[in-house]
C-alpha cells in the first residue's frame, strides 16, 4: 500500500519549478527551516522599510506603498500649481512629500533590479550567496562614506533611488528563490488566512492550509518586530550615528548563505544537454 507523501513536501516539489536557478535539496527542505528563514527575511523587510520611510519618506521594498505616495504627492503638486487650497488638516504631513518623480524613479529601478536579478541568475549562474556582498556592500559603503564625507548621514530622498535598484534584487532572491514568495505577509496572505480559518470550521481545511496559516502569522509578526526594532534604534541614536542598515547587514548576510545551503543549485544547462545526449545515444 503506498502512502501519501507529507502536504508540506509535496508542496516543496510542486514549486520547485517557478524558481529561476533554484532546486530544493534532495527534493526537499526542512518544513522548519524554510519557517525560520522566512521569518528572518521579513524580520529584515519591516526593519529596512521602515528606516527607509524615516529618512526618505518612501519604502525601500514595497512598491504598492509607493504607488500609493506618489499618486497623494502627484495631486498635491497639481493642487498647487492649480492654486488650489488645501483645506485638509488631518493630513499635515502629504504636504511636504517628496516630488513624484521620486516614487516613479523608485518603481522604475526596483524593476531595474528585478531584470538585473533576472540576468545575473540566467546568464551568470549567481545565487543568493552570490548576492550577499553586493548587497550587505552597497548598504555598508553608503553609509562609511555619507558619515565620512559629511560627519553624518544626509538624508536626501532620491538617495533611495540607487537602493531601489538593491532591493529589487533582494525581493527577487526571496520571489524566485526557494521561498517562493515576498518577504512579508502580504494581502494575500491575509486573505487566504481568512479563507483557512472558515474552512477550519467545517472541517474542510488541510494541514498544508494550517501550515501557510502559521506561516503568514509568524512572517507578520516579524515585520512588525523588525519594524519596531529598526525605529526604537533610530529614535534612540544621536543625530550623528546613523548605521541602521549596517548593523542588519549580518543578519542579511547570514540568511542569504543559508539560503543556499537549504537551497541547492539546479544542473547547468550544458549539464543538462549533456544528461540528454547520453540517454539517446545508443
Amino acid at each position: 500500500m503506498t502512502t501519501s507523501a507529507n502536504p508540506v513536501t509535496a508542496k516543496h516539489r510542486s514549486d520547485s519549478s517557478n524558481a529561476d536557478y533554484l532546486g530544493p535539496k534532495e527534493q526537499s527542505v526542512p518544513s522548519g527551516s524554510e519557517l525560520w528563514l522566512s521569518v528572518g527575511f521579513s524580520f529584515i523587510t519591516g526593519w529596512v522599510n521602515a528606516i527607509f520611510f524615516v529618512r526618505y519618506k518612501a519604502f525601500a521594498t514595497m512598491m504598492t506603498g509607493n504607488m500609493l505616495l506618489m499618486a497623494f504627492s502627484s495631486i498635491m503638486l497639481i493642487m498647487k500649481a492649480c492654486g488650489m487650497h488645501i483645506n485638509d488638516t488631518d493630513s499635515p504631513w502629504v504636504k511636504d512629500m517628496p516630488h513624484p518623480h521620486l516614487y516613479l524613479s523608485v518603481i522604475i529601478m526596483s524593476l531595474v533590479g528585478a531584470a538585473a536579478y533576472r540576468i545575473l541568475t540566467k546568464r551568470r549562474e549567481w545565487t543568493a550567496g552570490t548576492f550577499a556582498p553586493l548587497i550587505v556592500g552597497s548598504l555598508v559603503m553608503h553609509e562609511l562614506y555619507m558619515s565620512y564625507r559629511y560627519g553624518k548621514e544626509i538624508h536626501n530622498p532620491w538617495q533611495i533611488v540607487l537602493f531601489a535598484l538593491v532591493c529589487g534584487i533582494m525581493d527577487s532572491v526571496v520571489l524566485k528563490g526557494g521561498i517562493g514568495s515576498l518577504p512579508w505577509c502580504t494581502t494575500g496572505n491575509l486573505l487566504d488566512t481568512g479563507h483557512t480559518l472558515v474552512d477550519g470550521v467545517f472541517g474542510a481545511a488541510s494541514s498544508d492550509d494550517w501550515w501557510k496559516c502559521l506561516k503568514s502569522a509568524c512572517m507578520f509578526l516579524s515585520v512588525q518586530a523588525g519594524a519596531m526594532s529598526g525605529l526604537m534604534l533610530e529614535t534612540l541614536t544621536p543625530d550623528s550615528w546613523d548605521f541602521e542598515f549596517s548593523l542588519i547587514t549580518p543578519l542579511i548576510a547570514v540568511l542569504y548563505y543559508w539560503h543556499d545551503c537549504l537551497y541547492s543549485e539546479r544542473p547547468r544547462p550544458a549539464e543538462v544537454e549533456a544528461q540528454n545526449a547520453s540517454l539517446l545515444a545508443p
